[in-house]
């Protein structure tokens, strides 16, 4: 037996919808250039490439940055999943929320705007952010304390002591440690590593039916 998949969304909504990224984007580019004068083949192009350093440059990041992107998805999607069946329970929600911060995360990863923007162009230190960033992680875990009680919270807990170790070592072990970046971002994706499959545990129960027999 064959099942026909169809688009219920009206075309034109549709149209809009898988467009509206890029023109987002494209429009953002466009008005960097004529308002700050910045190079568009600077902004098209990617970096290794344009700056002509070995492929390798990044492997690291760019892998956190991918697994930062999953979780960011996987959760985002998993709310609009259950949205759209009319259940928009307290673990759905809970997902929003953190699919939300690890959207802000990765493109703060990514892009590097509290370590380039705010700490080069604003003259904020850092601390800010991750302090912004502590507040927002407690707050979710706060209000949504008894669904994490009821998900496998050990990999969370995991997950947010190897971001600590990552900053303990970025912060204090500087000079001390052979090999510092290896320990410091391998924490970081540690933790990455961990923050996704949380997410992607936490969807999953959410949304495979029980079976009550």
């Amino acid at each position: 037996m064959t099942m026909r998949l169809r688009a219920r969304d009206p075309w034109l909504l549709s149209l809009v919808c898988a467009f509206l990224p890029a023109t987002i984007i494209t429009t953002l580019v466009v008005g960097l250039r004529v308002f700050r004068g910045y190079p568009i083949v600077d902004m098209a192009r990617d970096p290794n490439y344009t700056m002509h350093v070995p492929l390798y440059t990044g492997f690291m990041s760019n892998a956190g940055v991918l697994l930062w992107w999953a979780g960011a998805v996987i959760a985002i999607f998993s709310f609009v999943v259950q949205t759209s069946r009319g259940r928009r329970d307290g673990t759905a929600m809970f997902l929003l929320a953190m699919g939300a911060l690890t959207t802000a995360l990765v493109l703060d990863d990514f892009y590097m705007f509290h370590d380039g923007y705010l700490g080069g162009r604003l003259g904020i230190s850092e601390r800010y952010a991750l302090f912004v960033y502590a507040v927002s992680l407690l707050s979710i875990i706060g209000f949504f304390w008894d669904t994490i009680l009821d998900s496998n919270y050990v990999i969370l807990a995991g997950s947010l002591l190897c971001f600590a170790a990552s900053v303990v070592i970025d912060k204090y072990f500087e000079d001390v440690l052979p090999a510092r970046h290896l320990f410091e971002d391998g924490s970081k994706l540690f933790g990455i590593s961990a923050w996704t499959y949380y997410l992607f545990t936490v969807s999953r129960h959410m949304l495979t039916p029980v079976h009550v027999p």
